[in-house]
């Protein structure tokens, strides 16, 4: 019997019925296994539900989180150390500069922010010692702690997968709110797909971990032994895999020759001429 694609329900069709999907795309250009090739479907009892009512922005996390013209100037003073004027600050922004300012001397007043006048102009800037100011720096490096409390909970999967590795628009820091958290999970060697503590844990790592993003969790899980199996030509997904995939456990993904291998096996994937 030919090896199936392991995908899990998250990488089927939102709305449960319709082809799987990649991200956004649906497959076919930019499938990431063959069309033809079979499928096996997790029915872990762990495994949540297809649709999710409120993705995060990981672009602009405090814009998100702090809707309207606070959160939009917050999110401007976040990103930079250097004092900028309130018609900079509004700039950037995209509001005018009269609501700058007023959100700007309510932020003074808490102490958030600090506004020192030069002439006729008035620099702000975030007050990086007040404590509120700090949660909000915290907020704008929200993809970093994600991918700290990302591993820590990888660690529950086992057997410990042989690559764990995130990919895509979370990695190259352009998720939003129409962003899926992309994750390749490779399982050791000797252990089947149906194996029931791995699709227990594993599933437990994906509902915890579309609850800690916010978005959804697009799984797609292969065997150790199917690596092997020619999948994908050079400038696929799976070179992207392995030149951009930051690792959560396990072996990282490495291009080898003409091929991809498991950094701490040599276990070659075949590039498909």
């Amino acid at each position: 019997m030919d090896p199936c694609v392991f995908v899990h329900p998250v990488l089927l069709h939102p709305e449960g019925h319709g082809p799987p999907r990649y991200g956004d795309q649906l497959f076919g250009r930019h499938a990431l296994v063959d069309a033809a090739a079979p499928r096996c479907q997790n029915t872990g009892r762990h495994m949540s539900g297809f649709i999710y009512d409120a993705p995060m922005d990981y672009v602009r996390p405090i814009e998100a989180v702090v809707p309207g013209v606070q959160g939009r100037v917050l999110g401007v003073l976040a990103r930079t150390d250097a004092e900028q004027t309130m018609r900079t600050v509004a700039g950037l922004a995209g509001v005018s500069v009269q609501q700058a300012s007023v959100v700007l001397a309510h932020l003074v007043e808490l102490g958030v922010v600090t506004r020192r006048d030069v002439g006729s102009a008035a620099l702000v800037q975030l007050e990086r010692d007040n404590e509120a100011a700090r949660v909000i720096v915290a907020l704008a490096g929200l993809a970093a702690s994600l991918f700290t409390r990302l591993r820590a909970e990888a660690r529950r999967v086992k057997p410990a997968p042989a690559s764990l590795m995130v990919f895509g628009s979370f990695v190259r820091g352009e998720a939003g709110t129409d962003s899926d958290l992309d994750v390749l999970a490779v399982r050791p060697t000797g252990t089947a797909a149906d194996d029931d503590r791995w699709t227990d844990t594993l599933g437990r790592w994906q509902d915890k971990a579309r609850r800690m993003v916010g978005n959804p969790v697009n799984l797609l899980e292969l065997s150790s032994e199917e690596l092997d199996h020619p999948r994908a030509s050079r400038g696929s997904v799976w070179q992207a895999i392995a030149t951009e995939g930051v690792v959560l456990v396990g072996a990282r993904i490495i291009v080898q020759g003409r091929g991809l291998a498991l950094a701490d096996t040599g276990s070659l994937t075949q590039a498909v001429s």
